[in-house]
């Protein structure tokens, strides 16, 4: 198995962005959920997808990250714009989504799924389709659709991590996503919250530290 990917989301400035980049990030997240501290308008969210498409970092030559839109229980007129007008690599849907929702578009998707019980674990199996590149699973709250910086349950996550090709977010940090890493290996793991100093603000040395605990974590388990 390769190193999992590294997926930094909620970014409200540019040059944070390009920070992440540098770090080491394959995925940034820019969210349009209207009701979260991180959500950006549209002129902003053109200006990030485009420093992190336009960074180049010395040490990935030719390598492009991956710009997420990231949504919840949108309007079908709020996804078709930001398709039109961001050309995101990856649709997010961190809502109430039924499968059909998340394909209407035909578009790459990840599915995010708040694992509260056995129960939710098994509602990911309809969302793997050629379509959805990856699921992610997130901490269940029953006030928020992400960003809480709750942790997952480790055995609700181990069940379904073992579907393959999961992302796993929920309270992850510098200090915590290498045992995360080590003990439930995901193909992806995902941060907002863990690498920020308030909501929305990104810290450099926090997404690095992030980025290079991945990396130790996984050099020790290869």
């Amino acid at each position: 198995m390769k190193q999992p990917l590294i997926k930094i989301c909620g970014f409200t400035e540019p040059q944070d962005a390009r920070y992440a980049v540098l770090a080491g990030a394959d995925l940034l997240g820019i969210n349009f959920h209207p009701y979260s501290v991180r959500a950006v308008d549209f002129a902003t969210a053109k200006l990030i997808a485009n420093v992190a498409r336009r960074t180049y970092n010395p040490k990935r030559k030719g390598f492009k990250p991956a710009v997420v839109a990231v949504f919840v229980n949108p309007p079908s007129e709020l996804v078709e714009s930001v398709i039109d007008e961001i050309k995101p690599d990856l649709l997010q849907f961190h809502g109430d989504e039924e499968p059909q929702e998340c394909l209407r578009y035909n578009h790459p998707f990840i599915k995010g799924v708040r694992l509260a019980d056995n129960k939710s674990v098994d509602t990911i199996a309809p969302f793997i389709t050629p379509k959805s590149k990856t699921f992610l699973v997130d901490a269940f709250s029953s006030t928020h659709y992400g960003g809480t910086g709750k942790r997952v349950s480790v055995e609700l996550a181990k069940r379904a991590l073992a579907l393959g090709r999961g992302f796993l977010a929920g309270g992850l940090t510098p200090l915590n996503v290498g045992d995360a890493v080590r003990r439930l290996t995901p193909y992806g793991v995902d941060v907002a919250s863990g690498v920020e100093t308030r909501p929305g603000q990104k810290s450099e040395r926090l997404m690095h530290e992030f980025v290079q605990a991945v990396k130790t974590a996984w050099d020790e388990e290869d």
